[in-house]
C-alpha cells in the first residue's frame, strides 16, 4: 500500500503524525511519501529530479491525501499534484482516489479543483476515522487489536493539536470595544494587553483586535472588520471573551460564532445576569463552554496564569 501526501513544507511534521498513525493502525506495511520527508521515511532521494520523483509517486500511489492548512490551500504547487494525481488515475482508467485532509478549515473553503472531493477534518477522531477506513478499503489491509488502534489515533490526535499549523492561533479573545466610551475603552485595552502579554509569556499564540486599536477612530469599515476577524477566528483553537456588563456588542456575534464552531470557550463576566439568555444555556449544559466571574483586568491575568487549560483547555502548538 502506497499513500502519497501533496503539502506545503511547513506542513511537513502532520505528514510525519499522520505516518506514525498508520504504522500504529495497519498490520501490513504502509508507505506514506511525501517530498519534505527524509529518505528513509518516503522522502526525495539526494540529487534526484524532483518533478520526475513527484510523477513517480503521483504514477504509483494507491491513494493520496492533500493537506490543507489555512495558509497552504491556495499554494498552486498542491493543486498541480492534485491534478497531476487525477491525470495518473485517468491514464489507468480508474477513478481517483483523492482525499483533502483539513487542518484549520471548513470543508467549504477547499479550493475549487478539490471541492467535489470528500473532505475530511485532520483534528477530528470521526473525521480520522474514516481516512483510516478509506486506506483500509484501498490497500486490503488488516487492522490492529482495538487497543492498539486505538492507542496510535489517540497519540496522533494528541500529536497534531500541538502541532504549530501556519496560519492558526492558539486563542482568539473577544471583547466590547466600540460600545466602550473613554476610560472605560482604555481599561479594556489594558487588560487585553495584560492578558495577551501573559498567553504569549506562556508560550500561547494569541490575537485580538482590539490590540491594534489605539482609539476609536481606529476602527476598520464594518465589513472589512468582519471578514478579517471572523477568518481569524474560524482558524483559531480556542475562544476567549471578556463581557465586563451587558451591552449589545459584535463579541456576542463572536461567541455565537465560536460555540457554533464547536471551539471551546470561556467567558470572563462579571455578573452572570449579563449573559443572553442562550449563552447562559450553553454555560450550563456544553461542556467546552466555562466562565468564570472577575472584578477587574488582574483577576483574569490571575485567572489564567493559576488554571490556563481550564481557560485554554486546547494546547499550544510546540515552538
Amino acid at each position: 500500500m502506497r499513500i502519497f501526501v501533496s503539502h506545503s513544507s511547513p506542513d511537513q511534521p502532520l505528514v510525519d503524525a499522520f505516518n506514525d498513525l498508520v504504522r500504529g493502525v495497519f498490520v501490513e506495511a504502509v508507505t506514506v511519501a511525501s517530498s519534505s520527508a527524509p529518505v528513509d521515511d518516503g522522502g526525495i532521494d539526494a540529487g534526484a529530479d524532483w518533478l520526475q520523483w513527484i510523477i513517480e509517486q503521483v504514477g504509483g500511489s494507491d491513494l493520496t491525501l492533500v493537506v490543507l492548512t489555512p495558509l497552504s490551500r491556495l499554494k498552486p504547487w498542491l493543486l498541480w499534484e492534485a491534478g497531476a494525481v487525477t491525470g495518473a488515475w485517468v491514464a489507468r482508467g480508474k477513478p481517483s482516489r483523492i482525499v483533502p485532509l483539513l487542518f484549520g478549515l471548513g470543508n467549504d473553503e477547499v479550493p475549487s479543483p478539490l471541492q467535489s472531493r470528500q473532505a475530511k477534518q485532520g483534528f477530528a477522531e470521526a473525521g480520522v476515522r474514516d481516512v483510516l477506513t478509506t486506506i483500509q478499503r484501498a490497500g486490503a489491509l488488516t487492522r490492529r487489536p482495538e487497543a492498539e488502534a486505538g492507542k496510535a489515533l489517540k497519540e496522533y490526535l494528541k500529536a497534531v493539536r500541538r502541532i504549530r499549523v501556519p496560519g492558526m492561533h492558539d486563542v482568539f479573545v473577544s471583547c466590547p470595544m466600540a460600545s466602550l466610551k473613554g476610560d472605560e475603552y482604555q481599561a479594556m485595552r489594558q487588560t487585553v494587553k495584560d492578558l495577551l502579554g501573559a498567553m504569549r509569556k506562556a508560550g500561547y499564540r494569541a490575537y485580538c483586535a482590539a490590540e491594534k486599536l489605539v482609539d476609536q477612530n481606529a476602527f476598520d469599515p464594518e465589513g472589512v472588520a468582519a471578514e478579517h476577524d471572523l477568518e481569524i477566528l474560524r482558524t483559531s483553537r480556542n475562544f476567549v471573551m471578556i463581557y465586563p456588563q451587558k451591552l449589545v456588542s459584535s463579541c456576542l456575534l463572536e461567541a455565537g460564532h465560536a460555540l457554533a464552531s464547536g471551539k471551546p470557550s470561556m467567558y470572563f463576566v462579571r455578573s452572570d445576569d449579563d449573559l443572553p439568555y442562550m449563552l447562559r444555556g450553553a454555560i450550563e449544559r456544553i461542556n467546552i463552554v466555562r466562565r468564570t466571574l472577575y472584578k477587574d483586568a488582574a483577576d483574569i491575568v490571575a485567572h489564567f496564569k493559576r488554571y490556563p487549560q481550564q481557560v485554554v483547555p486546547e494546547p499550544a502548538g510546540a515552538p
